[in-house]
């Protein structure tokens, strides 16, 4: 997420603090007084946030899904996902991880207050004057609530998005769900709107979610839409190659002539490696001017065929993390398949109605 600082891993995922965040706490602190108690709850709330968030991750990793990272901000946490879950078991089982996770910190918080004799005092709902324990207390509960209400693309929406799909497919019970949920924001809105001083906040949380199910269902359509198309379709077939034999500089006279980031290296017609725009200039300024392109090139590429649906070769894209596939036939190099080409195919397709028309 841009405008992010990575402030460590946990489980070898990458943990990020937006900026705003960081403003957060620096405003707290220039108000002085009790504001450096008040930092001190917030990065303990913050950190309730972190595990909620871990736990999804956590479970999406078991079930095959690569986490890129989790982002925290102002007004909670985000596990950016690679890849959405193929079943949809499997989305209500990351879904239901967090807020379970939630409700278990609460529990755990409860027990420890019961120990020190403080179980009465927790019970408490008083967010200006409750004791630390209690504050934690009732942050969980509430951030676990909150999340399960049915308000896609909260967690409570993907369980209802999850169990709708079992039933009439993905991209149906993605438009129910979007649809549960923008009325459930407009709701948040309305009573934002009417005490503005208390409940001021739902605001933005419904913007927040009426936007993200918008997004989430634009990428429903647009992966059900390239799911079964065949990579030939889509693919570039005028491209570029560089050879592992041609020197650095060399290599510059193609850059120049071509709009590619990514350029195939062939061997002798067959593929040896891929190198980007970017390894090239780089290596100008680290390599001696004699250097040749097999030195650089890399080779660990992943490739596809033109009959490879696009849909499978996007969801590879996005689980490796390259931004370009060559597109084999035979041995040789057919074409080149990118995300660019993937949204141009996406963007210039005719909608299904359309298209009949147009072949009748």
């Amino acid at each position: 997420m841009k405008w992010s600082i990575q402030i460590g891993r946990l489980f070898g995922i990458p943990i990020n603090l937006h900026v705003t965040f960081l403003l957060l706490l620096f405003y707290l602190l220039m108000q002085g007084g009790a504001a450096a108690a008040h930092v001190f709850i917030v990065l303990l709330l913050f950190g309730c946030v972190l595990v909620h968030e871990l736990c999804h991750s956590l479970v999406a990793i078991r079930r095959g899904v690569n986490v890129h990272s989790i982002t925290l901000l102002p007004i909670g946490g985000v596990a950016q996902m690679a890849t959405a879950p193929e079943k949809p078991s499997d989305e209500i089982k990351i879904a239901l991880a967090g807020p379970l996770a939630s409700f278990a910190l609460a529990a755990a918080v409860y027990i420890a207050a019961s120990l020190a004799g403080q179980a009465e005092s927790v019970l408490k709902l008083d967010v200006y004057r409750g004791t630390l324990l209690s504050r934690l207390f009732w942050a969980n509960v509430m951030l676990g609530a909150l999340n399960l209400a049915p308000a896609f693309p909260m967690d409570g929406g993907r369980v209802v998005r999850g169990l709708l799909a079992m039933k009439i497919g993905m991209v149906s019970a993605t438009r129910w769900a979007v649809t549960l949920g923008q009325a459930f924001a407009v709701l948040l809105y309305v009573a934002g709107a009417v005490d503005h001083r208390r409940l001021g906040f739902l605001i933005l949380l419904a913007v927040f979610i009426y936007i993200g199910a918008a997004n989430e269902e634009e990428d429903v359509e647009f992966r059900a839409k390239i799911a079964d198309v065949p990579v030939s379709e889509a693919m570039m077939t005028r491209f570029e190659h560089l050879s592992p034999q041609m020197t650095i500089v060399q290599s510059l006279e193609v850059l120049r002539h071509s709009s590619q980031d990514e350029f195939p290296v062939l061997s002798d017609g067959k593929l040896a490696g891929m190198l980007s725009k970017n390894d090239v200039l780089s290596a100008l300024g680290e390599m001696p001017r004699e250097a040749v392109v097999g030195e650089i090139m890399h080779t660990d590429f992943i490739t596809s065929t033109p009959a490879t649906p696009l849909g499978r070769v996007f969801r590879q894209m996005e689980q490796t993390g390259k931004d370009v596939v060559p597109v084999l036939d035979g041995g040789s190099v057919a074409g080149l398949i990118s995300y660019d080409q993937i949204g141009r195919y996406y963007s210039l397709e005719p909608p299904a109605a359309e298209a009949k028309t147009e072949r009748a």
